[in-house]
């Protein structure tokens, strides 16, 4: 398992960071470092012992709590590993995070701050825009149509450049789970809705994604880039799903960080807007069970989405070159430009 999922940053308070990691990451005698650059790290270490307890935890103090911080972990056995903050707790925006610091199999990691992912961003506080604007995000790649952007409107600091990189919720059609919500009150007919969902995703969206790899790679070196949708889980899974695998990041730890929707996509608190947005009744919390396949994160969705790259297209690899236009060079530049 690669190491970075076994450590956890959290923004405590202004100014402090909790920093967790399991017992078996390091060994010895632990350093942390402290930057504002995921670089550079010349500060004196904080010099830490780790043995014999199940979990690591360490309180770390910042000089300024508004900026982005990154962590240099380097045990006395010379394992180093940079972390971050991965999730980005936005008081009006849902599902913000930041993909760096995985392993790929040939040794690199995927740089911090350079790509993140998120829902809408239209309920951004004033404290939510500082944060924003420190990111420095230049360029949005935004899979909503465009009416859904404008009921979810939202100005972000630095007016970053928007690409519109349009995918019709559903399967094809806009009526899709409304159709189906009116003729069943099966939960498991609505799970097999959205696997097949996450099918088309693939199948009929070719376009929309090779778009995409074309702004990462044109992109380059200015700023960090978005990538979003309303909920920042299936058309924007999908979307980093396939920028992971193709830096080489193995399959398991893409599925892992699909699943932190799980955890950072506000599920609860969508019931009563999906409700109403499909029209159906909450008799006796009936409609809030079938739709929740909608609002929760299941390992089989993107699964659906890999099984239809193969069975269609034949592999992963043949999928990257010959639909998204990913050939070795291009794969080389890609990789030169988002890990290290």
């Amino acid at each position: 398992m690669d190491s970075i999922r076994k450590l956890k940053v959290t923004k405590s308070d202004v100014g402090h960071y909790l920093l967790e990691w399991d017992s078996d990451v390091f060994k010895g005698e632990l350093h942390v470092q402290v930057s504002e650059d995921a670089i550079n790290f010349n500060g004196e270490p904080i010099v830490l012992t780790n043995e014999g307890e199940s979990k690591g935890l360490s309180s770390v103090s910042v000089p300024d709590g508004d900026k982005r911080f990154y962590f240099r972990l380097l045990d006395s056995y010379g394992l180093s590993i940079t972390c971050a903050e991965r999730a980005l707790r936005f008081a009006g925006g849902i599902n913000f995070r930041d993909i760096g610091g995985y392993a790929t199999a040939d040794g690199r990691r995927v740089n911090w701050s350079r790509i993140f992912r998120s829902g809408h961003l239209s309920n951004l506080t004033g404290s939510d825009m500082r944060v924003f604007e420190k990111l420095n995000i230049r360029r949005v790649c935004d899979f909503r149509l465009s009416e859904e952007r404008e009921k979810e409107n939202a100005r972000l600091p630095n007016n970053p450049e928007l690409v519109s990189l349009e995918i019709m919720p559903g399967a094809g059609d806009p009526l899709y789970f409304h159709k189906l919500f009116q003729k069943t009150e099966q939960v498991e007919e609505i799970v097999v809705a959205m696997r097949t969902m996450m099918s088309y995703l693939i199948s009929d969206n070719v376009e929309s994604y090779r778009n995409f790899f074309n702004e990462l790679l044109s992109h380059g070196g200015s700023g960090a880039l978005l990538v979003n949708c309303s909920a920042g889980k299936e058309r924007t899974g999908v979307g980093v799903a396939l920028l992971l695998r193709a830096l080489g990041v193995p399959q398991e730890t893409v599925l892992y960080d699909f699943m932190l929707s799980k955890i950072y996509f506000p599920a609860e608190l969508e019931v009563d807007r999906v409700l109403k947005k499909y029209g159906v009744s909450n008799e006796e919390g009936k409609g809030a069970k079938l739709i929740w396949p909608l609002l929760e994160t299941r390992e089989s969705y993107l699964q659906a989405a890999f099984e239809t790259i193969d069975s269609v297209y034949g592999s992963l690899e043949l999928f990257l070159e010959s639909c998204l236009g990913l050939d070795k060079t291009r794969l080389g530049e890609l990789k030169r430009l988002y890990t290290t």
